[in-house]
């Protein structure tokens, strides 16, 4: 599917992600997910935070919620990138990714 595609490419750029069975992809984040997507907009991209869609208890003020099956394979590459980059800007650090 096209979030497992994208889980994967953002998990190469060293934010860990696993696709989930829904129509939106939830992206853990080791940093305020309001802090990356600010970075993100000035990038040109639009990314929601999850405190947005909390209905308890679940804190996820250090997530994202995206929804990525309309990007070509470019524009999912460039956003994996920059979601990275925001993250480094907003002050977080980046998984190790192995190289094989």
């Amino acid at each position: 599917s096209r979030n497992a595609a994208f889980a994967q490419k953002l998990s190469a750029h060293g934010v860990p992600t696993t696709a989930g069975d829904g129509l939106n992809l939830w992206v853990a984040l080791p940093v305020p997910a309001r802090d990356v997507s600010e970075q993100l907009m000035r990038r040109g991209w639009l990314a929601r935070t999850g405190d947005e869609f909390s209905l308890g208890a679940v804190i996820t003020d250090h997530r994202l919620r995206l929804t990525v099956h309309d990007l070509d394979d470019g524009d999912a590459e460039r956003l994996a990138a920059d979601i990275a980059a925001a993250v480094r800007a907003a002050g977080g650090r980046l998984a190790q990714v192995e190289l094989g």
